[in-house]
């Protein structure tokens, strides 16, 4: 009966037996071809797959070539170019797409971990498409529109030809931000070469965000601030960075900028008297208060503008203004001697009344330096020279005598450095410019932040010749809390024989001749707690306050001549998400800046 049972098993799985001895015998007899295939498909499919991202990465370094010559183009008006120029960056773009999405490489990128260098490659060539197609060819219709009509009407602006390009420039921002977005979700494949250029993607999508965000707030603001709807009057401080104050320097001149229909006039008013204070302060917030109240910045022009975020500096000149002669002003702007030099290489020198010429290579060391020995304690002379000469710059500035291209780019140049900002006393216009750097404004954001600030205690113009290095540096994103150092070396390089006008008053502190006296501030992330601030390496007590949201930590310190002196803030701060900022004050001398944090 056992044998029989044996049988019948046997016999029940030998057709299955027989069919997989057949199926080895024929695999032994072939199992090089097999194992070739098997091997074969998994490797082709991989060599296939880098190929593939191999040649997309080819066409998207020469699609971001074309790229950068038709931003290029379109800055300079020409629209011709632009178009030639983005049709071929729109051609390679989209050829890098298509050999993305073979099957290779797509299927590639869809494997967990292993995947991600094909993704990134992927999903950079989608970014690379959209730039082409939906960011730049409403900034390239706009730039042919302005360059058909002109931006000059008469003796003035044309705001017409300005309402007409917003709708194209309001397309190329919203559309500029979605591909940052779409940049900053591209993964991380742990391959530096990889990494290395998605991190240069994204720099370039945030750079040309702020280029079409800056221009559309740009479309959307002119014709108001011209005076498209009505008459505009702006007071135009003129701030020599020669005695450092937050927003850059001490307001050495005035005059009153008056707009109608994009037509613009320069009253000296503001220059034929000197400026009188006031003992109708207004008030801007218990924090201010707190920080700067002992001072009287609201009642007196020399400390109007302690504060580095410039809304405050805005508010308070067109108090101080309307205080002092009866105008209530629509708005402030801001200008130095640097941005003037900028400006003056494209305008051209400009002619004072007396004959004498300003041009970019003298202004900043006449309006600086010069003027001390020049006017000595004849400080209304010295405010009415200076505000001559920003008032001729303006003038020529409005009537767009210079090519506008050029115009454009050093005007930025001088925005992006915090040497020109603007406060609007309209709601709605201050907060368009708020979300732009015109708006010289200490960010109420977590991000990581250090904002080291300067404010002159010595009564001198010896900033003129203090050279700066800032950092700001600290661990990495481990943990709820890190430990970070925002820190400034200060050099005073002034010479020997300078007048008692640069030197200024020996009776602040300073124990030498020519040796510095500053209050040296860290705007620090919100949340940050100090735990020590150092001079030369020797622990010193300080002053604290709040600005914006963020803490503010401040301490007295002399500067001698030709010794560094080394300031540093040592602290404690949340990890936040966003990338660091360490903001550069805008003064004249060498300033060199190193950011050493990572982004969390």
């Amino acid at each position: 009966m056992g044998r029989q049972g044996y049988r019948i098993r046997r016999s029940h799985h030998s057709p299955l037996r027989r069919r997989w001895k057949r199926v080895v015998r024929k695999f032994r007899k072939h199992r090089i071809a097999y194992i070739s295939l098997l091997v074969a498909i998994p490797c082709g499919t991989i060599l296939w797959g880098i190929a593939c991202d191999a040649l997309a990465a080819r066409h998207l370094a020469e699609a971001n070539s074309h790229v950068e010559l038709a931003r290029s183009a379109v800055l300079r008006l020409e629209s011709n170019e632009a178009d030639t120029q983005l049709a071929n960056a729109r051609e390679r773009s989209r050829s890098a797409e298509k050999l993305t999405e073979q099957f290779g490489p797509a299927l590639l990128a869809k494997i967990p971990v292993a995947g991600r260098p094909f993704l990134a490659v992927q999903d950079m060539a989608k970014v690379a498409v959209h730039l082409t197609s939906k960011v730049l060819p409403p900034a390239v219709k706009a730039s042919e529109l302005v360059a058909t009509q002109g931006l000059r009407n008469g003796i003035g602006v044309n705001l017409a030809v300005i309402s007409q390009a917003r709708d194209g420039a309001h397309e190329a921002a919203a559309e500029a931000s979605r591909a940052t977005a779409m940049a900053k979700a591209i993964p991380t494949t742990r391959l530096k070469f990889i990494d290395d250029r998605v991190t240069i993607v994204r720099r370039k999508l945030e750079e040309i965000g702020r280029q079409t965000t800056f221009v559309d707030s740009a479309a959307q603001l002119l014709p108001r601030m011209l005076g498209a709807n009505g008459p505009r009057s702006y007071f135009i401080g003129f701030q020599t960075n020669s005695e450092a104050r937050g927003t850059g320097g001490l307001v050495g001149g005035g005059a009153i900028a008056r707009f109608d229909d994009g037509r613009m006039e320069i009253d000296n008013a503001a220059s034929r008297t000197a400026f009188t204070d006031t003992q109708n302060p207004i008030g801007l917030g218990p924090d201010f208060e707190s920080l700067y109240g002992d001072f009287d910045p609201t009642q007196y022009w020399v400390n109007s503008n302690l504060s580095p975020h410039f809304p405050y500096a805005g508010a308070i000149w067109q108090h101080l203004w309307q205080e002092q002669s009866g105008e209530r002003v629509d708005g402030s702007i801001a200008v130095d001697p640097v941005a003037l030099s900028y400006i003056l290489q494209v305008i051209g020198p400009v002619t004072l009344g007396s004959g004498e010429v300003v041009s970019a290579d003298n202004v900043v060391a006449l309006t600086e330096s010069e003027e001390y020995f020049r006017f000595g304690d004849d400080v209304v002379g010295r405010k009415a020279f200076l505000s001559e000469i920003a008032g001729a710059v303006a003038i020529k500035v409005g009537r767009l005598e210079a090519p506008v291209p050029p115009l454009l780019n050093a005007l930025g140049r001088g925005v992006s450095e915090g040497r020109i900002a603007v406060w609007s006393d309209h709601s709605d216009e201050q907060v368009i410019i708020m979300n732009t750097p015109l708006a010289h404004a200490v960010p109420y954001s977590p991000a990581p932040y250090a904002n080291i600030v300067i404010n002159n205690s010595g009564g001198n113009k010896l900033d003129y010749y203090l050279e700066r290095q800032l950092s700001y540096s600290g661990g990495d994103c481990d943990g709820t809390t890190r430990e970070t150092t925002a820190s400034v070396q200060l050099l005073n390089t002034a010479p020997n024989g300078l007048p008692d006008s640069i030197i200024g008053p020996q009776f602040l502190g300073t124990r030498e001749r020519g040796t510095h006296r500053v209050t040296v501030a860290v705007i620090a992330t919100w949340g940050a707690e100090l735990r020590s601030a150092e001079v030369n390496g020797q622990a010193v007590r300080g002053r604290a306050g709040r600005e914006m949201g963020h803490p503010v930590f401040e301490v007295d310190v002399e500067v001698p001549q030709g010794n560094p002196v080394n300031v540093a803030f040592h602290l404690v701060e949340p990890v936040m998400s966003g990338p660091p900022s360490l903001p550069v004050q805008p003064l004249v001398a060498k300033t060199t800046s190193t950011l050493a944090l990572r982004e969390c």
